[in-house]
């Protein structure tokens, strides 16, 4: 990858993608707005500030609206691969998108590699029981057990010892026997070992990433 513009806002790239350098754009640092799904693509809009140029202004916020294909490439800014069920509003990201914008406003873009800025916390690990499974959006709950509730510092809900973790295709899932299983096989209930991982977007948004879910 060769950089070919020194503006750390908006910079083209050399890459071994199958388009030319002057059919991608480099976002630096967007603030996630809002999502939006239907039934193919997820729609990231987003605000950013615009790059600097010659005797012009600098400082001004820009919106766009940034098209999330299923071949879209999301990752962390630690290599790790993030699921689209991750993403959510608030989170900083650095994307490679497509030159070809939509004439609407706010524009619209496809994204060829999205990269959520995270800082990665210790791995940590946590027991209780899980109240609530979603296997579409690739997430569940679990009431833990043993924890102070004025512990603020996860992805809880408002019943204070609640914890929300997200699955992705690294996450293992053993039973009692410690032999592998998969998300689908876990019920309600079940009592589970998680161990996991912080991914911290801002001062205060926290997502829980789970690594290895064990039946206990």
């Amino acid at each position: 990858m060769e950089i070919e513009s020194s503006n750390p806002e908006l910079i083209y790239y050399q890459l071994d993608l199958p388009f030319g350098q002057n059919q991608v754009i480099f976002i630096n640092d967007a603030v996630i707005e809002s999502i939006r799904e239907d039934r193919r693509n997820t729609h990231l809009t987003i605000t950013y500030e615009q790059p600097f140029q010659a005797g012009g202004p600098r400082g001004r916020r820009q919106r766009m609206v940034l098209v999330v294909t299923r071949t879209t490439k999301i990752q962390d800014n630690f290599g790790r691969p993030v699921d689209v069920n991750a993403l959510r509003p608030g989170m900083r990201v650095n994307a490679l998108i497509s030159s070809r914008m939509t004439f609407s406003e706010p524009p619209q873009a496809n994204v060829f590699i999205l990269i959520v800025n995270a800082r990665r916390r210790q791995n940590q690990s946590v027991e209780g029981r899980i109240v609530d499974l979603d296997f579409r959006g690739d997430r569940f709950t679990l009431r833990e057990t043993g924890r102070d509730r004025d512990d603020d510092r996860r992805d809880r809900d408002d019943r204070g010892n609640r914890i929300r973790f997200f699955v992705d295709n690294n996450t293992r899932f053993l039973d009692r026997n410690r032999r592998p299983i998969a998300f689908r096989n876990l019920r309600e209930r079940d009592r589970v070992r998680v161990e996991y991982q912080q991914l911290q977007e801002s001062s205060r948004d926290v997502v829980n990433i789970a690594l290895v879910v064990q039946i206990i």
